[in-house]
Formats: structure tokens, C-alpha cells, sequence
């Protein structure tokens, strides 16, 4: 699984930093104007009682300080350097430099501010200290309470001495306390925005979890220990964002990370959202029993239903757990063993706590070794048809029969249940489907000329995504357009669960292969994925009861009634009903109790390899 999200990531950082740049250097460059407005304002002022060179020494550096000040900001030196403020440390050192030359500049002027000499040196004096009052105030205090208390201790302590000139030193501080405050806004909206840039880059918009970039910063900085891990991936999550909407999927989700937090609030931990319905917890120093006890109430806790906008919603959850030793600090090889674990625990029936341990791994490595050796089997067509009768018992014939995928490795059986879970995973169960019909194609051929299966159908399994998404429709639009199967005897069997999960697009696929003359059967009915009524809302032309329901009718006289009313309901809307699964000849008689003559199973027929049947076809008599 991919959870990286790191490119989407830094597109996003990239884009607020552009921003942020870009109004900063707006800002800044206002200030800079207005001060450059302040000085040409008192350059005219004092210019008849000022020595000349004695001036441009003071204005030279007051100049230099506002060009070295915003070229740091703009140009943003050493920007990796920051202080609690997070301005880079070369503006700060400007600031700090600022301060002394201005200090000097009152301390050079304090005799003649005291005697009241030269105007231009008084108030030199005076609007030194204020700066550097105010340099203080916007670099370390950033309150308007001690800007208050400085400027008016400075004009009171002239005002001792030189109260006219107070009066007009005041008027001259006002528009300069403006831009200062002006300065120090800028430097706030800079700490905001930086703090909402990183806040951004590091935890998860919709929770607000910590996502994988925030997870590796903060594990980083975790102590030295053991750690314990907790892969938690939601079931049913994608069918409730087909059938309430992604808004109510993204509440959902939100409400799940607030039930973990809650159940983990106790004690030390990390709590990430990777990406989808996948969440990360790390607990240092958790042992391993305490660990399990966790996963339990968690998976407990997501069981219970969840009200939102739309009602309510109910999911599970199936978890992997997997504990690092002091020695290991690695993250990724962290969540990976976790993952493995979580991924096992889906593959076992969901709703489950899996612990990773070599074991696991061990049957990881083999999983792996048989998603190359799939690749190369299917590339090589190496995956072959077998072929399992389905008996019609009313006219005793071979109404139909069931492609099964076969594959062999290194002349061992592969169980279909895995190969077939193994190709969903890599995304190449299409290819495989593809590969049946083809088989299929060739079947009905050459049963043009065996009257015993002359007008026999065949059905094919296909995984339900590839139906949802057209894959297999548009092949076999292709084939029936090129004549080159026959549609009215082929029938495709799709598991009731991936219907149910995307009802409108797989209603609109089953429309398609209606208008191509193929028909769609529901197979594995009664497997406890949904009601008959969900399946009534499909056009589907068969149903095949699942071998659950078949066994179940056979023990106990109230599912017999349940199956009878099921029969019922489905002749009304003309569906065809199979019963599967059928193992002795209990099975039948109850079967054709309830009125269901097509019939499937080890006692009606084992599967078999295609050139078998017709020498079976020639020699069948149905069992009784």
C-alpha cells in the first residue's frame, strides 16, 4: 500500500510560502516608505541647525539599517535559522546592532539634551531612545503596555526640562510609534502565518492527526525504548462513502480519530492519519499485553454506531499491531510490519486484532514470491479454465457450467482463494476474467457439435470492481461485436457484496451487458453482506443461494420457510434461483421442496478439467 502523500505535500507548502513571501515583502515595503516619508519630513525641519556632515554620518546609518533590514526579510538569509519568534537570527543581529548605534547616538547627545543646546540634538536624543525603546518592544515584549510606558517616561523626563519641545516631540512620535506598531503587526503575521504553514505540513487537514511527515518529526524526537505500533484500517468505509456521500465519510472519519484519541488518552502516544480510512498509533514503551488490551477496546469502540448528518453509520475495523525493540528506530519498517499484520487480519475476516510477528513474515515473503510468479503466469496465459456442471434436476441435463480459474505452480495446486485475493491485490483480476472468457469463447464453439451440451451457458466469475468500473464490459463489447461469442449463453457471476458496496455504477454496467444479451448472476448469496431486498434493486437475471444457506435449510425447518419466501420473492421478479454447495442427497430433496431444480456442488458434479466434459456429458445421469 502507498501511503506517501509527500509530493501533494509540498506543492501545498510551496503555494503558502509563495504567499506568504509575497504579503510580507508587501507589508515591509509600506513601513519602508512611511520611514523613508518620516525622514525627509524631519530632514527639512532641522536642516538650517544641522553641522552637514554631521547629519549624513547619523543618516547614513539609519539608511544602511533599513536596507540591511529589508533585504534579510526579503532575500530571507539564513532563513533555516530562527529564534522563539522564528525570524531569521541575521535580522535579529541587525536589530541588536541598531539598537547600539542608535544608544550611541544618545548617549554622544545626552550633555547638550540636558543644557537644551542644539534643537536637531535634543530631539536626535529623544527619538533615539524611543527606537531603541521600541526595537526592544517589537524584538522581545510585543506589548503595547510597555510601548505606552516608555514613550511617556520619555516625554515626561523632557518635558522636566524643555516642555515646548515635549509638546512637539510628541506630535513627531505619534506617526513614528504607528509604523513601529505597524512593524511589529507584520512580525506577528508572519509568526501566524508560519505557524499556520507548518501546522499545515505536518498534521492531517481533516482530523487534524498528525499525518506521515508529523509522525516521523515526532517519532524522531521519542526518547530511547521500546515503542509498540497499531495499524488501524476501517471495513465497510468505502460503502459508506458510496451510499451517504464523501461529506459524511469525511465526518465519519472524524469522529473515528475522536474515538481513538479517547480510548489512548491516558497515556503517552502518536496518532497519525496515513491517508483513506488508515490511522497510525504508536505508544512508547507500551508492553505487548497492554498493547493487544488497546487494540481490543479500540476495535470495540469503532463497532459501536456512529451518529452524522445522514444518521447512522456503522463500521468495524481490522488491526495490526507490531512492537519495536530499543535498537530498532526505524519508522517505516515500523508501520510496514504493522500493515502486514492489519493486512492479515483483513484477509482472515475483518473485525479482527492481528500481531505481526516472523511468522507473518515468513508468509509475507512467500505472498511476495507468489505476486511474481502470478505476474509471469498470467503474461504467459498459464492460468486455465476447469469447468463444474450445474444440474438441472427438473429435466436432468447439464443446464450450465461454472468456469473455475485453475493455476499451477512448480506442479503444486495453488488454492483459488488465494491466487484470486493475490491478483485483487495486484490488479489482475481483469486479466484473468479476461483470460476465463476467452476459455469460454472456445467451450461454446466447439459445443456446437456435442448435442449434450449443445445448449449448455457458461458462467464466468469476475470480481466486482472490474464489473463497476466497465473493464470487463468493454471487452466483451468488443467480442459479442465481433461475433465471436455468443452472449445469450454466457452469464457472468458477480459476489453480492461488490454490488451492494457501488449499486448506481454497477446497475449502469448491468444495463450495458443486458443490451449486449449477457446475463448477471449473484453468486455466494446469504454470505451476511446484505438483505434481499438490496439485491431485489439490481437487474440481475440469476441468484445463487450460498452453500451457508443451502445447509442451513437442510438442519432447520424455519430457514426452510426463510428460503421458501426468498424463492418466492425472486420468481416474482423473474430471477432465476441456483443452490450451491450441494453436498449429499439431503441437499436435494430439500432443494426441490422449495423449488430449486438447478443445483450445484461436489455431489451433483466435480469440477474438472474442460476436455473431461464431454465424455461426462455423454455418461451423465444425475444423482439422486
Amino acid at each position: 500500500m502507498n501511503h506517501s502523500n509527500k509530493p501533494h505535500l509540498q506543492t501545498i507548502q510551496t503555494a503558502l510560502q509563495r504567499d506568504v513571501d509575497r504579503r510580507l515583502v508587501s507589508e515591509r515595503w509600506r513601513i519602508v516608505q512611511g520611514s523613508i516619508a518620516l525622514m525627509v519630513a524631519f530632514t527639512v525641519a532641522v536642516w538650517p541647525q544641522v553641522d552637514t556632515n554631521l547629519f549624513i554620518v547619523w543618516i547614513s546609518g539609519y539608511v544602511i539599517w533599513i536596507g540591511a533590514t529589508f533585504f534579510a526579510h526579503s532575500g530571507r538569509c539564513l532563513v533555516g535559522w530562527r529564534d522563539r519568534y522564528q525570524a531569521p537570527i541575521l535580522v535579529n543581529v541587525i536589530n541588536a546592532s541598531r539598537g547600539i548605534w542608535i544608544c550611541g547616538i544618545a548617549l554622544a547627545n545626552w550633555p547638550a539634551f540636558i543644557q537644551g543646546e542644539e534643537f536637531f540634538w535634543t530631539l536626535t536624543t529623544l527619538w533615539a531612545i524611543v527606537l531603541a525603546a521600541q526595537t526592544i518592544m517589537v524584538t522581545v515584549a510585543n506589548e503595547y503596555f510597555i510601548q505606552a510606558v516608555l514613550a511617556t517616561g520619555i516625554i515626561l523626563m523632557a518635558a522636566s526640562t524643555q516642555w515646548l519641545l515635549s509638546i512637539s516631540t510628541i506630535f513627531f512620535l505619534i506617526p513614528t510609534v504607528k509604523a513601529l506598531d505597524s512593524a511589529r503587526q507584520v512580525r506577528m503575521n508572519e509568526v501566524e502565518l508560519r505557524t499556520t504553514l507548518t501546522y499545515q505540513a505536518r498534521n492531517d487537514s481533516l482530523t487534524g492527526l498528525l499525518n506521515r511527515v508529523g509522525l516521523a518529526e515526532q517519532f524522531s524526537g521519542l526518547p530511547p525504548g521500546p515503542k509498540a505500533a497499531m495499524f488501524v484500517d476501517l471495513d465497510r468505509f468505502k460503502e459508506v462513502n458510496d451510499r451517504l456521500g464523501h461529506t459524511v465519510g469525511d465526518e465519519l472519519l472524524e469522529k473515528v480519530g475522536h474515538r481513538v484519541l479517547k480510548v489512548i488518552s491516558h497515556r503517552s502516544h502518536l496518532l497519525a492519519r496515513l491517508g483513506g480510512d488508515e490511522f497510525f498509533l504508536v505508544l512508547p514503551g507500551c508492553p505487548l499485553q497492554d498493547l493487544l488490551a488497546i487494540a481490543d477496546t479500540i476495535l470495540q469502540t469503532l463497532e459501536q454506531p456512529f451518529t452524522v448528518t445522514a444518521g447512522q453509520a456503522y463500521i468495524s475495523a481490522s488491526i495490526g499491531t507490531a512492537t519495536a525493540s530499543e535498537a530498532i528506530t526505524d519508522l517505516e519498517q515500523l508501520i510496514k510490519d504493522a500493515d502486514q499484520a492489519m493486512y492479515r487480519a483483513k484477509q482472515t475476516g475483518r473485525r479482527r486484532v492481528i500481531y505481526y510477528d516472523e511468522s507473518l513474515h515468513q508468509d509475507t515473503q512467500e505472498r511476495l514470491g507468489l505476486e511474481s510468479s502470478l505476474r509471469q503466469a498470467v503474461a504467459e496465459k498459464k492460468i486455465v479454465a476447469w469447468g463444474q456442471p450445474i444440474i438441472d434436476y427438473q429435466t436432468g441435463s447439464i443446464a450450465k457450467v461454472e468456469l473455475l480459474a485453475r493455476w499451477q505452480l512448480d506442479q503444486k495446486n495453488i488454492p483459488p482463494d488465494l491466487f484470486i485475493s493475490i491478483a485483487a491485490n495486484i490488479g489482475l483480476t481483469s486479466d484473468i476474467a479476461k483470460q476465463m472468457v476467452n476459455q469460454a469463447q472456445k467451450c461454446l464453439h466447439q459445443w456446437q457439435k456435442i448435442p449434450a451440451l449443445k445448449e449448455t451457458c457458461i458462467t464466468v466469475n469476475v470480481e466486482s470492481q472490474d464489473l463497476v468500473e466497465g473493464l470487463i464490459v468493454d471487452y466483451l463489447e468488443n467480442l459479442v461485436f465481433t461475433e465471436q461469442v455468443d452472449p445469450a449463453k454466457l452469464i457472468l457471476e458477480i459476489t453480492e457484496r461488490g454490488l451492494i458496496e457501488a449499486e448506481s455504477k454497477a446497475r449502469f454496467q448491468i444495463d450495458r451487458l443486458h443490451t449486449l444479451g449477457v446475463r448477471v448472476a449473484i453468486d455466494d448469496f446469504g454470505a451476511g453482506y446484505s438483505s434481499l431486498r438490496s439485491v431485489m434493486t439490481l437487474p440481475v437475471d440469476l441468484l445463487k443461494f450460498d452453500r451457508s444457506l443451502v445447509a442451513g435449510a437442510t438442519q432447520d425447518q424455519r430457514m426452510q420457510n426463510v428460503l421458501s419466501a426468498m424463492v418466492e420473492m425472486a420468481s416474482s421478479f423473474k430471477i432465476t434461483v441456483i443452490g450451491e454447495g450441494i453436498e449429499k442427497p439431503e441437499d436435494i430433496e430439500v432443494m426441490k421442496q422449495l423449488k430449486v431444480y438447478l443445483l450445484q456442488g461436489f455431489y451433483c458434479a466435480n469440477p474438472m478439467p474442460l476436455k473431461n466434459l464431454h465424455s461426462f456429458a455423454k455418461e451423465f445421469l444425475p444423482r439422486v
